[in-house]
């Protein structure tokens, strides 16, 4: 399925925000635990839409991906203080695809309704996600490895 391109709107132009597979969601997650991660000057400007979201990832283990506008509303117990945008579930149990049978899992959610993120609050044009693992425990290491990556186009005039 193609997705709709409105001309000289900033979904013309998309970037895509890949997580290293060495660098990003290493460690053991325990099932329905959340690890946090900060991708500095990942984005386009303080102002995008994020359009989809796509993993390749070692085991097929269903996960939320959360979006949030800042650092410090991760993990946080204040819901006054929690900045979490948006999330995606990507269910590798049901969804995820692999080639000739073997290998890594992968999976596209695209959404219809672009994310709108704005990071007013810390100023910068880092990513601030987490991952979450819905149904087992993400194993770290090797064993372990994954990538998520978002697809976003700035937005003009924004931030």
């Amino acid at each position: 399925m193609s997705e709709r391109r409105t001309p000289g709107t900033s979904q013309d132009v998309r970037i895509t925000v890949k997580t290293d597979k060495d660098k990003h969601f290493t460690t053991t997650i325990a099932q329905y635990a959340i690890d946090t991660e900060t991708i500095s000057d990942a984005l386009p400007g303080q102002e995008v839409l994020i359009h989809s979201c796509s993993i390749v990832s070692d085991e097929q283990i269903n996960y939320d991906v959360y979006i949030f506008s800042s650092a410090s509303a991760v993990n946080s117990t204040d819901i006054d203080k929690d900045d979490t945008i948006d999330l995606f579930h990507l269910d590798l149990i049901s969804n995820g695809k692999q080639i000739i049978s073997a290998g890594a899992y992968r999976m596209s959610n695209r959404l219809e309704n672009p994310i709108h993120l704005l990071n007013d609050k810390q100023n910068d044009n880092n990513l601030y996600i987490g991952l979450s693992p819905q149904n087992a425990a993400k194993t770290a290491g090797a064993a372990g490895e994954l990538t998520l990556t978002l697809s976003v186009s700035p937005i003009p005039g924004g931030h």
